[in-house]
């Protein structure tokens, strides 16, 4: 969801590793579509982090958990327009009109993903295992009631209507 670019292979290997643990997708190829572009440069004592044009630099060496807070720190603020909605894919966050949704972890997965496969849409099996990973079966009543459950939230917390259509198998969001 998130993509990471370091000159410093090692450094950019162990972030990924570690926030995966922690359930953020940190990739390091470029081969799916990503929210925001996170560089990690070295520069003799410091590491320079920057997202969305904002910059932080910590002195070497520190501690994993000191490098991810201040990701953390610059991934909050990445934020997402769609329609009327301003969504905060970190925050599990949904706000329309000064109304905010605190979305669950399986909606925040559809949500982002959605968002993410915009153009083309995403297949439904591929969602599937992007929430269950470790399903050894694809049930997809399971992940269409997830859908219209996701679908009726917005419209019951935020008055928003919610469109997507399903062909052939291809999930897509629908933005007016």
């Amino acid at each position: 969801m998130f993509h990471l670019q370091s000159d410093n292979i090692y450094l950019s290997s162990a972030l990924s590793y570690y926030c995966q643990h922690k359930g953020i997708h940190l990739k390091l190829e470029q081969n799916e579509p990503f929210f925001a572009h996170l560089v990690i440069q070295q520069h003799q004592n410091e590491f320079e982090i920057t997202c969305n044009s904002q910059t932080l630099k910590l002195t070497t060496p520190q501690h994993i958990q000191i490098y991810f807070d201040n990701i953390m720190s610059l991934l909050k603020n990445v934020q997402i327009n769609f329609g009327e909605l301003i969504y905060s894919p970190i925050l599990q966050d949904l706000e329309l009109k000064k109304k905010n949704l605190k979305l669950k972890n399986i909606h925040n997965i559809i949500l982002s993903n959605l968002l993410l496969y915009l153009d083309k849409g995403i297949e439904k099996p591929t969602l599937y295992k992007k929430i269950w990973p470790n399903d050894k079966s694809y049930h997809i009543n399971k992940l269409d009631t997830h859908l219209t459950n996701l679908k009726n939230e917005l419209k019951e917390s935020l008055n928003f209507d919610l469109i997507f259509s399903s062909s052939g198998g291809n999930l897509k969001l629908r933005i007016n």
